[in-house]
This record gives C-alpha cells, structure tokens and sequence, in this order.
C-alpha cells in the first residue's frame, strides 16, 4: 500500500470510530429541483446518535497507480473489513457530498432478522456512501457503483435507505443485504418525479413499483432501478407469495409496525404537513404517524390490497402546495412536531419551560403499561445535521454548497461549505476534539454548550438563540448571493483561483461562526444564570449606571402559572404560605389533585391489608355518612378511604370545577394514585346516591383498577342525562346563581332544614350528632354558590356502555321505602346494567348505610368477600 493510501486509510478509520450510531436514529428529506424556489435539489440528514461527534470529513481528490488497493473500515465500529481495487482517480469529498454537486443521506431501517448479517462481506452502508461519492459523477452512477460493490464484495450492513441527488435528479435506494442466503443486496431505486418532495427516517418507503427487466442505466426515460430477483428472492425464501403486480418492497422486507410508524414515518409527515395540505388535513396519515396501522381493501392510491398490508401510510412523494425555500428546509431540519396532536411542549414531560425534548430512553413503564418519549427530527443527541444543496445553473465547484451544522439542528447555524473547496474550516475538522476530549475552538463543543443551555429554560432562552440563528444565516445568505457572483467571474478567467476564493470563504466562515456562537454563549450565560433575566442591549449586559460592574436588577419569571399549579397539585399545605385550615378530624388529611383541594379520612394500613375499599358519599353529603360502616371493614383487615367530594364536606368550594361524573372518576382515580403510592392492588369502590354514579364512572375508566362496585341508593352514570329545564337555565346564569346562593346561604342551609332533609333520609328523626355532621360542613362559606354549579357545569361528555363492567362484581343496595330515588325507578335504571345482585332493605329510606348499618355492613362484607374469589 502506497503512503498516501495509509493515510487515507487512517482517516477513515479514525472518523469512523468518531461516528459510532445508534440504529433508527436519521433522518432524510428531499426537495427536487422542480419543487425548490431557486431550481436547487435539496437532500438533508441528521447524523442523531449519542456518541456521535460533529466533524467534516474531507477527502481530497486523487489519482491511484494499477494495482492500489482501497483499506475498508467500518463505518461505525472502525473494524477493518478488507480491501477492494482502486480505481485510477477518485473525486474530492466532503462529508456527504463531491466535487460533482453529488449528495447522499441515509436512515437505517433494519428489516427482517433473517437478512441482518451476510458472512464474509467487506462493504458497509458507510464505506459504500464514501467510496460510492469518490467514483461517481451523477446519481445514477452513485447508485450503480454501490449497487454494483455491494454485490462483488458483499454487505457488510442492515437494511438502509438512502437519499441520492445531483444538480438535476433525486432519488431514494433502498437495499437489504441477502442474509446468510447469498453474498450482495436486494435493492430497488426510485427517480422522486420532478416537482415533489420525499424522505425517509429509518423505516423504508418503497412499496409497490413497476418492475424493469433491465437496468438501463444510460437510458434519462428509466426512473426504477432494482435489483433483477428483488421479488423472486423473496417468494424463493418464503417471504412473500403474493403477486408481482402487488408486491411491496417495505412491507415485505421492513414490515411497518407501531414503531416504524410512529418513531420513524412520523418524521417524515412532519415535513409533508407543513407544505401539502392534504397530508396535513388527512387524518388518516394523522392516524399512521401516531402509530394506529389500518388495512383496509384498498390502498390509499385506490388500488386493491390482496396481501393485507397497512394501507393508511404516508405516500412515497408529495407535491408541494406552494415552492420550497431553502430555508424551509433547514426550519423541517429544527421540528419538533410543534402545533401538531404530538406537540411535546405543554404536556409534563416539558416541565416548567415548555421544553419539546424528551430524555431518553425512548421507552418507559408505569405500572405495567408501556409509553414513549416522542422522537421527532431534532433531537438532542444530533451528532451533526446537513442539507446538500446542488444547483444545476452554476459550475459544480461553486453549484454544491454542503450547508453544516453541529449538535441540535434546532440551536445550529448551517455553515457553508462549496464542494469545490481544498480545505475545512479547523473549527469543523475531524481529530479538532472528540467526544471524550474538549476543545475550545470545536465547533461541536461550542453550539453544544449554547443548545444545553439553552435545555435548561426552553421557552425563556431559545427564542433568543432563534434570532440569532436567523440573523447569522441571513448574513451568510446574503454573503453566497455575492460570493456567487464573484467565484462566476473568477471562474471563466481561473477555476483554480475561484476555488482558492470558495475555500477562503467557507474557511473564514465558518472559524468567525464558532467565534460568534462562543461569544454568544457567554453572554447567554451571564444573562440567564441562576434563574434571572438580566437587562440587556445588542449582546450586552446592561451596567445600573453607577460604574461598579453592577448590571440593572434582573426579572425573575419563575416557573409560571400553569406549573406553579402543578407544583402545588398532591402536596397538600406543604407549600402552603401562612398557617393551614386545622384538620377537621384527627384522621383528616388534605390533597390537592387536578387543581382541586380535597379532604378525606383513612383507615387502617395499606400495606398488609385484605383489600381496599373507597367510600364516595351523595349531594349535599360528606364522609360522615359512612361513619358506621368503617368499623366492620377495619376489623376484618380492609384498609378504608372516605372522600369529601368538592362542594362539599371540607374539600374545596371553588367555582368553575368541572362537575361531571366522568371528571369527578377522574380526579379519584388521580387521589388514589397518590394514597397507592405503587400498590397496585384493586379498589372496592362503593358510591351512595349521586356517589353511586361517580363509583361507576370510576369503574367504566379503569376496569383495571376495579376489583368490585357497590352502588347503594344511586345515580347511576350509564344512564345520566344532562341537566335541563327552566331551573337549569337560571342556575347558569351567573347573577341569578349569585342570588340563589345567597337565598339557599341564609334561609335554608339551617339546623332545622337538615333536620327536615335527614327525617325523609332516615325513616325516623334524627339525633343530634346526625344533624350536626351534616350542617357544619354545610356552613362553610361558598357552599351554596359551589353546589349550584354542580347543575350548571356537570355536562357530560363521555358515554359509556355500562355492559364495560361484565367482567366485575357489581351489586346494588336500596333502602325499600326510598322517596328520593324509588325502588321502582331504581330497578328501571340498573335493568340494563350486569348487576349480579340488587338487594333490598326493608323499611329502609335513602341511607341503608346509616340507618340499617348492621344489616347493611353483613351483605357488604358478604358482597367483598366473594368479589375476592372472582
């Protein structure tokens, strides 16, 4: 080997230990030269791994002596393969893109076990890409030589899908190698028509295609390339037996699943919504990029679908609604899914500052059941992102511009590199740092410390890194318009000289960029450190005026408003500034759950228990109405928990609570959550009268959490109607409610009304600690104006079908003389529900449970102990 070959050699190798990836972590777009505003081909890719480091790669053109032989290195392990002929010249590249406006990108898809590993292969996806730009003058020809490599010396990879561009067409390869079956790749390659627009982001995207008995690669009419068995390998070896007419290179040698839909093709509707609008307004491609797979008869082409396959995905290439700018472009490199149904900035995963990044890994559990963190096109762990720009109307050497960015697309500056450049800019250089090794004048490190930064308070800092994002690279825009100009000239007079001039400049660049952002960085940090905002001008930080180095007091924003309340949400009085309300009870405790402050009592332990029981009390009620049913259950181990709903008992008397039965489930389910504390045993739940209703909402939502339901005397929420009528109608209307509310304040919430009200309850008269239970919670301020709204804001807008609880215990108790709901309407409501048992009290009114406990607590108890056994 020849000196000049083991230095290449060297350098390939040390930059392929530089960009060890993760597998399913790229992401590719494509713009033809039709759909561009300016006639410019358009490819993209972010390099997103996390022991990736952003570098340049440069390698020179060079002529070889017969006989020279080329080192291959893997691209991501750096394991040395073997060696293949050279050829007499190779052309001059950098990074992705040659000297001939030539570009390539690509995402790995994987596709299926049986073809991962190929024995004895010398050429990775990498090293064909490298080797593939040193050989090749045009697409076409780029896709022949790798095609053609890949088949004498074997393939060294998984399934890949590639970008391919030049200064007039783009295209989109995508090759699996044949597995332990043979040596070389089953391939096919499609011509994106002139016009649209594509991409791809680790899940492969040809499906159908017309199939060519011969590659006529000379031939400008032939838009499919493929490999000559790429359907009979596969029906040969049992992957498919359907017919050629209908065979699907991705569905069958990368079929699509939850994952290839929603971490990878959703990218890629990312970028299509935001220039075509009927992908945008099409929920059926809405559906796909959230993962929802459907297979209908026919494809979404109209055409038939005999073999099955997903038939809501996305379409190969989609016609722009209006022309596509290269600024454009780079904005898809930065998005997030911002304004979309996976917008990761208000959920709690953004935290206070609305951040649309997710830690990884990718995947988590909560009790038992699988989430994600959303993966979208920029993502934090980006080693280096690019858009190859080739434009046909200007020699190649000044036509290429390989925009550059480091770290997070989001908070990069694309730098400019002409192909027709000899050098790069040492701020941008592979061995300029590492990613175990720092450098001051890297410019990896230096937007890395600007985008984590700027992590730490998304909302608070990016929009300024955004400004300067912009401003730099409409500078630089500027710049090449007449830098253009100039090279023209210095072109048809020198090439050399013009490109001396093309390197100078994106030498210069590039070096003042990093110079710039590092600049930046430190006034971010000095402007931004410890949760202050201090006053600032033009980049500068602003001087109190008496000059001491005193900057003018900073704005502290804080967290804001909507997580102020989540902070506050399950730590009860913690937080709380002044004295709390006294416990009303020794056993009191207080939560505040969905904005929502409620009180309720336990008892017993959780842990060690029988089982666990919920108590949900009526209108007007609190938990003083199961005051003589606790007893019977602690005893027999259960541990117990009565709740005040609010409006009621001691729990919160604010206006605006949404009523509703399923919301009310909702925030129950969510206070459980907190007294579970990870134990993930079920609940009975029992519900009187209007608790009946929420007790069944609560188990309609979360059959998983429900060992059994027990509805006494209830309002049963599979039957509810919303409230109406004249009284309705009145109520929300905010001045008359007001009235009402003091009316009912002052003449009607009195010893003697409840006294009245537990008498219709009760069968006989109530005793004095009955009447006092009641009434004082009753007279807490705000009662009466909280409870009407129970009327005005309790619209429901979930139905469920009540035979959901079949596979649970359910059971109903009714007192027998019951004036409030009568036990001839009671068996009407619950006729269509799966009661297994309704049990009737004799003599019994609207409240068994007080006035026949002991009757009461013996079926209940009966009732819990076979729910065990079911």
């Amino acid at each position: 080997m020849n000196r000049k070959n083991s230095i290449l050699a060297i350098s390939v190798w040390i930059f392929s230990l530089l960009i060890v990836s993760d597998s399913y972590a790229c992401t590719n777009l494509i713009v033809t030269r039709g759909a561009g505003k300016d006639g410019s081909v358009m490819i993209t890719y972010s390099a997103d791994s996390h022991t990736r480091y952003g570098a340049i790669a440069f390698y020179p053109a060079a002529d070889h002596q017969p006989g020279s032989m080329c080192d291959v290195y893997h691209y991501e392990s750096g394991k040395f393969l073997g060696q293949i002929p050279e050829v007499p010249h190779t052309y001059t590249v950098i990074q992705f893109m040659n000297e001939h406006q030539v570009a390539i990108g690509e995402t790995t898809f994987g596709g299926l076990d049986s073809l991962q590993s190929q024995p004895g292969a010398i050429l990775d996806y990498g090293s064909l890409m490298r080797i593939g730009l040193q050989r090749a003058k045009t697409a076409r020809e780029l896709i022949q030589v790798m095609t053609a490599l890949a088949d004498q010396y074997g393939y060294a990879s998984s399934g890949e899908s590639f970008a391919v561009s030049d200064k007039s067409e783009a295209w989109i390869l995508e090759m699996i190698g044949r597995g332990r079956y043979g040596k070389g790749t089953v391939w096919v390659a499609r011509l994106i028509p002139d016009g649209y627009v594509s991409g791809h982001a680790n899940q492969a995207r040809i499906t159908t295609f017309p199939f060519q008995s011969v590659n006529q690669w000379d031939d400008p009419e032939q838009t499919v390339f493929h490999s000559p068995d790429v359907i009979r390998f596969a029906r040969d070896h049992g992957f498919y037996r359907g017919s050629d007419e209908a065979f699907s290179f991705s569905d069958v040698y990368n079929p699509v699943d939850f994952g290839g839909a929603r971490y990878c093709d959703a990218r890629v509707w990312s970028f299509f919504r935001k220039i075509d609008k009927e992908v945008r307004e099409n929920k059926l491609y809405t559906a796909y990029a959230q993962g929802k797979l459907m297979r209908h008869e026919q494809l979404a082409d109209g055409s038939s679908n005999p073999n099955g396959f997903v038939s809501n995905r996305l379409p190969l290439w989609v016609k722009a609604d209006t022309v596509v700018t290269l600024e454009m472009v780079m904005d898809a490199m930065r998005d997030h899914y911002e304004d979309t149904p996976m917008d990761m900035r208000f959920d709690l995963g953004a935290g206070p500052y609305q951040s649309p990044y997710r830690w990884r890994p990718m995947e988590f559990e909560v009790d038992g059941v699988k989430y994600l963190n959303e993966r979208a096109v920029a993502t934090q762990q980006t080693g280096y992102t690019f858009v190859a720009q080739s434009r046909s109307w200007l020699p190649d050497p000044i036509g290429g511009i390989f925009w550059f960015g480091v770290d997070d697309a989001d908070g990069c500056v694309f730098a400019p590199m002409y192909c027709g450049i000899h050098e790069i800019p040492e701020s941008y250089a592979v061995g300029n740092g590492s990613m175990i090794a720092w450098s001051e004048t890297s410019a990896f490190w230096t937007f890395s410390q600007v985008n984590n930064w700027a992590y730490s308070r998304y909302n608070v800092i990016h929009p300024e890194i955004e400004k300067y994002q912009q401003e730099l690279e409409s500078t630089i825009f500027s710049e090449i318009r007449e830098n253009d100009k100039k090279a023209i000239a210095m072109y048809r007079e020198d090439p050399a000289t013009a490109k001396d001039f093309l390197t100078d400049y994106s030498v210069q660049t590039g070096n003042q960029l990093v110079k710039q952002w590092k600049a930046f960085y430190h006034y971010l940090f000095m402007k931004y450190i410890d949760g202050n905002v201090k006053q600032t001008e033009g980049h500068q930080l602003l001087e109190n005026g008496f000059g001491r180095g005193v900057p003018k007091r900073p704005s502290q924003p804080g967290y804001g408003s909507d997580w102020e309340r989540k902070m506050v949400e399950g730590t009860g009085d913690r937080l709380r500034v002044g004295f709390p309300v006294p416990k009303p009870f020794e056993n009191s405790r207080f939560v505040t759950v969905d904005s929502v402050r409620l009180h309720y009592h336990t008892w017993g332990e959780l842990a060690g228990s029988r089982g666990k029981v919920l108590f949900i009390h009526g209108f007007a009620g609190n938990t003083f109405c199961w005051r003589n049913n606790i007893d019977t259950l602690v005893k027999a181990g259960y541990y117990v928990v009565a709740v005040d709903l609010s409006s009621f008992g001691y729990s919160d008397r604010r206006i605006g609570i949404n009523h509703s039965q399923s919301n009310r489930a909702r925030i129950l389910w969510n206070l459980l959550d907190v007294i579970d504390r990870g134990d993930k045993r079920k609940w009975n739940l029992v519900g009187h009268s209007m608790g009946g209703g929420i007790a069944e909402a609560m188990a309609l939502t979360r059959l998983d959490r429900t060992q059994s339901l027990l509805i006494v005397d209830g309002m049963v929420f599979s039957k509810n109607k919303d409230w109406n009528g004249a009284f309705i109608t009145l109520v929300r209307n905010e001045k008359i409610s007001q009235t009402l509310a003091d009316i009912l304040e002052k003449n009607l919430i009195t010893e003697k009304t409840v006294r009245r009200m537990l008498k219709n309850l009760y069968v006989k008269k109530p005793d004095a600690t009955a009447v006092i239970g009641y009434l004082q919670p009753l007279l807490i301020e705000g009662t009466a104006a909280s409870a009407l709204t129970i009327w005005s804001n309790s619209r429901e807008i979930r139905r469920f079908d009540a035979d959901v609880l079949e596979p649970i215990p359910v059971m109903a108790i009714w007192g027998e003389k019951d004036t409030w709901i009568r036990l001839s309407s009671a068996k009407l409501i619950l006729n269509n529900m799966p009661i297994d048992k309704l049990i009737v009290i004799p003599k019994a009114k609207h409240s068994p449970m007080e006035t026949h406990s002991e009757v009461f607590n013996g079926y209940m108890m009966d009732f819990f102990k076979s729910s065990e056994t079911q």
